[in-house]
């Protein structure tokens, strides 16, 4: 939400000013998440500069998120299923992070990755990431969006790769008159 106003207001009120979209949303949440995480450990970029590419999804129960390779080249986008109702709460991000080329590739040539309960979680935090291991290849960082959020479990779900935003991230973010 914190995007989306940033993304307004820099627009301003002008009648020709390029239309926001819910990937340009996004990818800024996406961005902002990431440099939060950075913020509080700083041993994160170690563990990102070594490995393959990573996928950031700002907000799990949405189930979107941005896919980028170890320089920080965007390649796609992740999706899975959304949350169940009731089931996971609204306000925690998560990183995944792929160990190896081979582990990226698989991804991005279309096999689903699963984290959960049974995958390497972490919860991003001072120094976190470097006791952080890989669980089939990927290990996964979560943080609260807001700090008076209490953690919940992660269900496990599949996350998928595309190439392409889906018709409704190219939609325009309706704006307020």
């Amino acid at each position: 939400m914190m995007a989306l106003l940033l993304l307004l207001g820099a627009i301003g009120c002008a009648s020709d000013a390029p239309k926001i979209t819910h990937r340009d949303v996004l990818e800024a949440d996406a961005q902002l998440v990431l440099q939060r995480m950075l913020n509080r450990d700083r041993s994160l970029a170690l563990l990102l500069d070594s490995s393959a590419g990573y996928a950031v999804i700002p907000d799990r129960a949405a189930g979107r998120g941005i896919v980028y390779d170890c320089d920080g080249t965007f390649l796609g986008y992740s999706k899975n299923t959304p949350a169940s109702a009731g089931q996971v709460a609204d306000g925690c991000a998560v990183l995944v992070i792929f160990h190896s080329d081979a582990d990226l590739s698989k991804f991005t040539a279309g096999q689903a990755v699963t984290f959960g309960s049974s995958a390497s979680l972490t919860a991003a935090g001072d120094g976190a990431a470097s006791q952080a291991g890989f669980t089939r290849g990927i290990t996964v960082l979560t943080v609260q969006r807001d700090p008076a959020t209490v953690d919940a479990p992660i269900e496990q779900r599949p996350l998928q790769f595309q190439s392409r935003a889906d018709p409704d991230l190219l939609a325009a973010v309706p704006t307020q008159k």
